[in-house]
């Protein structure tokens, strides 16, 4: 065989597995974007998951997004809606702001989403600000929740909290669930990673399975998910997700990843009572 054809050969080898390589990679994307879809739309038959975060990267790869959601039974849960301040922080506040002083205010309304640098916190607590002074101490989310356990009600709801940040071009994303243990009053701490978020996913979790009595608290781990179009399509999409007569409140938070711009869209069931 001459120098030509062993060069030739060996051309046509490569091609075969870059090739190979290509038509694998975009099988095993078409294969993740079935699986994100098929979680979507059973996330869209619950009822009742009570507090929904998720996180991921819009399919160009420009902006990080953060979802936030609010449920609500009772009337007292329900008699909130979302403010987004001129901060950019996302308070949860009641309708009526008599209701501030009222026993356990301090379990329904709260600081939702804030940032630190080129990191942004969402939670469904007032644990967000442990985790805002964390970051500032350099701990880790774990160190930043070490003295916090699941909330102190009679379902012994999850503190759940999702956090993001752009760093050095990278996108990643945390997520962290404390929740009652099934064998006495422990808390279990769930702790999940995403080293390096892809365009078009992202990740959510919340504090209930689904609607239940006794109301069932998150188990597994955070569910892939699609986050497709345009930044108010994709807060559309999972507002319809999970529209329903429990559904209080929703946000997005747009995370533009080159310039850190950030955009808060919120949706309101209730309207603040206006003295």
């Amino acid at each position: 065989m001459s120098k030509f054809n062993i060069i030739s050969s060996y051309s046509q080898s490569r091609k075969f597995v870059l090739d190979n390589t290509r038509e694998t990679t975009r099988m095993s994307t078409n294969v993740l974007h079935e699986l994100a879809h098929a979680n979507f739309q059973k996330r869209k038959q619950k009822t009742y998951p009570g507090r929904v975060i998720m996180i991921g990267l819009d399919p160009t790869g420009k902006f990080l997004v953060q979802f936030y959601a609010i449920m609500g039974r009772s009337s007292g849960s329900r008699e909130r809606h979302f403010w987004a301040d001129q901060f950019n922080r996302l308070q949860v506040l009641p309708l009526d702001p008599n209701q501030l002083t009222r026993p356990g205010a301090n379990l329904i309304f709260y600081r939702a989403m804030d940032s630190l640098g080129d990191t942004h916190v969402v939670t469904n607590g007032n644990h967000t600000q442990d985790i805002i002074d964390g970051i500032g101490r350099c701990d880790s989310l774990f160190e930043s929740l070490r003295e916090r356990k699941y909330e102190e009600d009679p379902s012994a709801t999850c503190r759940i909290a999702g956090v993001c940040s752009n760093w050095k071009s990278v996108q990643t994303s945390k997520f962290y669930v404390l929740r009652k243990s099934p064998f006495g009053d422990g808390c279990d701490r769930l702790h999940y990673q995403y080293d390096s978020l892809q365009p078009g996913f992202g990740h959510i979790i919340s504090t209930y399975v689904d609607d239940g009595e006794p109301l069932p608290p998150w188990q597994g781990e955070p569910d892939l998910m699609p986050v497709e179009g345009e930044p108010d399509e994709i807060f559309q999409a999972y507002q319809d997700m999970l529209a329903g007569e429990h559904l209080v409140a929703c946000a997005l938070k747009v995370i533009d990843v080159e310039s850190g711009k950030v955009e808060i869209m919120v949706a309101n069931k209730y309207a603040p009572l206006v003295s």
